[in-house]
């Protein structure tokens, strides 16, 4: 986020429902059906127009980025693991505790005393950041992991106008063609799920009915 346009960072870690899939379906056991994977290539298709390599120089900020994604998509498998046995609270609780301490170690270096201003955004990005969170372990819990990732593609809209709003970033035209490739992709995956869902029920409901 500090090298990068906002929208340009967010459509790179938005990558990660592409690695949720496949963690999905190797380590969870989940059915990711056919055109969950197609749709998740295309995701992919659209992080290789973001960063072009071999065409444009790939940075350090871009790496990061896709390392941030694959790390947040790890996070985001074992939230769906822990959902079905803990409560959201009790999760964002133990992740405070062990967060906490490593964060105040990494800031050592580079510690400064905070102002009143960078404390009170801090606060409100803790506030948001623990609500998102606590929806987010609560989605978990009724919803595949695979399914629910492209729900957040929401945040690439809102990065972009955040991004000309506030910073006055205009990300390249090669940023907003990767990032529709990637969101559109989320949203087929969604409304494929939400097909195969509706399907699912009408075959129960035509199961238990009374001959």
């Amino acid at each position: 986020f500090s090298g990068l346009p906002l929208a340009e960072a967010t459509a790179l870690i938005f990558t990660m429902p592409i690695w949720i899939t496949a963690g999905a379906g190797l380590f969870l056991g989940e059915t990711v059906r056919f055109r969950r994977w197609i749709a998740t290539g295309f995701g992919f298709a659209g992080m290789l127009v973001i960063v072009r390599p071999g065409v444009a120089e790939v940075s350090i900020y871009a790496v990061l980025a896709l390392v941030a994604a694959v790390l947040i998509a790890v996070s985001s498998l074992v939230l769906r693991q822990a959902s079905q046995s803990d409560s959201p609270g009790r999760i964002i609780c133990w992740m405070s505790i062990v967060i906490t301490p490593l964060g105040f170690i990494a800031a050592q270096p580079y510690w400064q005393g905070p102002s009143l201003m960078l404390c009170v955004m801090i606060g409100v990005a803790v506030l948001f950041g623990t609500v998102g969170h606590y929806s987010l372990t609560q989605s978990y819990r009724y919803g595949e992991a695979s399914q629910m990732a492209p729900y957040r593609y929401a945040e690439l809209l809102l990065a972009a106008v955040v991004g000309f709003v506030v910073f006055g970033e205009v990300p390249s035209l090669y940023t907003y063609i990767g990032g529709a490739i990637i969101a559109g992709s989320g949203i087929y995956i969604a409304h494929r799920e939400h097909v195969a869902q509706k399907r699912e029920k009408a075959a129960e409901a035509l199961s238990t009915e009374p001959v």
